[in-house]
């Protein structure tokens, strides 16, 4: 596990031992410290009910000053809580002559009773007071769920959209992409839920214009602006209307599947089917989309074409296209665009970005202006003027070659 993902699950088990510890200690209100303590363990095989994860959580159940013990299946981590830091140092202790534990570290503190916002108003945080939750099944506080999907309810209500922006949503950004077919025509979904291709090729109708909602088991799904996503169905029939809920679930997902001249295909996350485009004169019904390919031929491979919405900023660069680790439509992206219309980055705002790659070329066009230069070295006078071990460190060092010279 790399330090960025072990950053980005802390955040998650905060939220969630949370919850967890608000059951546990939900009679009483007194103001109690607890920790907790994340453990990860080496990779365990087997599928069984009692997995050796589990059996390792039912012993740190029994470990003096454990209060509460959660196994995290599928990252084979578990999430315990302590009654003190006393108990806390005692199991980091104990966990230290364990050979199979690969990492434990000791979380922040957390208060083990609601914060204020919630005693200010305990019901709104309630699953039971929320449609969405209700619907799932889910019991006590809200948000996150079990598994760290955060529901509609979680978010504040969004403002009521402008004319022209009523695609507006907390689940994606403003940017939208239009299918181009082979047969020459856009995709469009019509509001009466009718999926088809656009009869004027010259123009993209504004219904043929998708909002891309990525989701965290790897799949899209395809929001139009009428609130709507497309759905693929068993029949093979694609439609798009409201279906009494918020969140996409598998009908409406699907799998991007890229081609290496640039085309994409869409296969149903639901039937495993691919999207097609019939033929607009003798395709069979003319010119509708259906889901029923069981392979991606011509017919299911589509050219799509981005749309940047007012929430991006995009360089002048001519080759910005190619560059799909900044911005892409499937989510590979770092959301670069969306950064660059808040911050371009200003040097005078006096904020450094230091790179820890093979090297930078100082050098480039787009580079040259914007290094960061030592204040306390003097450029090519072979001399470490800083005295930090470096000569002529101006743009960085090679920490491989030890020297001065990050030029990649």
């Amino acid at each position: 596990m790399t330090h960025h993902q072990l950053l980005a699950l802390l955040g998650f088990l905060a939220s969630t031992l949370h919850a967890a510890s608000q059951r546990i200690d939900a009679p009483s209100k007194e103001k109690q410290l607890e920790g907790r303590v994340i453990i990860r363990y080496a990779p365990s095989a087997g599928s069984d009910a009692m997995s050796p994860l589990a059996e390792r959580v039912k012993r740190l159940e029994t470990i003096p000053g454990v209060t509460k013990a959660e196994a995290l299946h599928g990252l084979d981590m578990a999430v315990v809580a302590c009654s003190s830091q006393e108990g806390e140092h005692a199991l980091m202790d104990v966990l230290s002559g364990h050979q199979d534990v690969e990492m434990a570290v000791p979380d922040t503190w957390m208060r083990s009773f609601a914060d204020a916002a919630r005693e200010e108003d305990p019901e709104s945080n309630l699953c039971l007071a929320h449609p969405s939750c209700k619907a799932l099944g889910l019991a006590g506080v809200c948000c996150p769920t079990a598994d760290g999907v955060r529901l509609g309810c979680c978010s504040k209500p969004a403002s009521k959209p402008t004319k022209g922006d009523e695609l507006r949503s907390s689940e994606h950004g403003l940017s939208t992409i239009i299918l181009h077919s082979v047969h020459g025509h856009y995709v469009r979904a019509h509001s009466n839920g009718r999926v088809a291709l656009q009869s004027n090729e010259t123009t993209p109708h504004e219904d043929a214009k998708f909002f891309v909602v990525s989701h965290a088991d790897g799949t899209v799904s395809l929001k139009t602006r009428h609130g709507t996503y497309l759905v693929a169905m068993n029949s093979g029939n694609v439609a798009t209307w409201h279906r009494g809920h918020d969140l996409a679930d598998d009908w409406e997902k699907f799998h991007f599947v890229y081609h290496r001249d640039g085309r994409v295909s869409l296969r149903s996350h639901a039937t495993d089917m691919y999207i097609t485009a019939e033929h607009p004169d003798t395709g069979n019904p003319p010119g509708e989309i259906v889901a029923n390919r069981e392979a991606a031929d011509e017919w299911e491979k589509f050219t799509v074409k981005v749309h940047q919405g007012q929430d991006t900023k995009i360089p002048n660069d001519t080759d910005f296209s190619k560059l799909w680790g900044m911005d892409h439509f499937g989510d590979r992206d770092i959301d670069a665009v969306e950064a660059w219309k808040m911050f371009t980055g200003d040097s005078s705002k006096g904020i450094v970005v230091a790179v820890i790659d093979t090297g930078i070329d100082y050098t480039h066009p787009d580079l040259k202006d914007r290094m960061w230069v030592n204040p306390n070295e003097i450029p090519d006078n072979g001399i470490d003027d800083d005295n930090n071990g470096i000569v002529d460190d101006v743009y960085g060092a090679d920490f491989a070659n030890s020297d001065g010279d990050p030029m990649d």
